[in-house]
């Protein structure tokens, strides 16, 4: 099978382990990430993936793709991932090498490109997504708002300015259960 490139529009990243592998059920460690579209962005990726795989494997075949629907926005989720790191640009579109690269959190604005693979493996078939490049349109802060704090409440609970400091151990306890 020939190599298909990929390229999607600007999307929101959900669940992204992109500058850092994630070694949860792989010891040497996947990079990946979800990506959700509009269905009319997707829609050129979607038929690129169909495509790729009528072609593979014929078009009366089943294969699985890496898209579902997000329950929260209700977008098209993508996923994309690779055993190697992607190199990752900035919105200007320069390489950012990887000792600087920022955190990249869920809800930051990307753009993702790679390869389209159709894969058959134990009787199933399908197409994967070889995660290549990641450009950073918006980064996100993380799920902090910075400071951690909140907004005021009013006529609530305010702490007086002299009331005593009270250290607590992780070993005392002053319960009886």
């Amino acid at each position: 099978m020939t190599k298909v490139n990929f390229r999607t529009a600007t999307g929101t990243a959900k669940y992204p382990w992109l500058t850092r592998p994630d070694t949860q059920f792989d010891a040497e460690g996947v990079y990946s990430t979800y990506i959700l579209l509009d269905e009319k962005d997707a829609a050129p990726l979607v038929d690129l993936m169909n495509e790729t795989a009528v072609a593979e494997f014929g078009a009366k075949a089943k294969f699985k793709l890496p898209i579902s629907r997000d329950e929260e926005t209700g977008k098209v989720q993508i996923k994309v991932k690779s055993k190697y790191q992607p190199k990752i640009y900035d919105s200007k579109g320069q390489v950012i090498p990887p000792s600087s690269l920022p955190p990249i959190f869920g809800g930051s604005e990307l753009r993702i490109a790679g390869n389209v693979n159709a894969y058959s493996v134990s009787g199933t078939k399908g197409v994967a997504l070889q995660l290549g490049k990641v450009q950073i349109v918006n980064l996100s802060q993380g799920s902090g708002d910075g400071d951690g704090g909140f907004d005021e409440v009013e006529g609530s609970f305010v702490l007086a300015p002299d009331a005593p400091a009270r250290a607590v151990n992780a070993g005392d306890d002053d319960f009886d259960f």
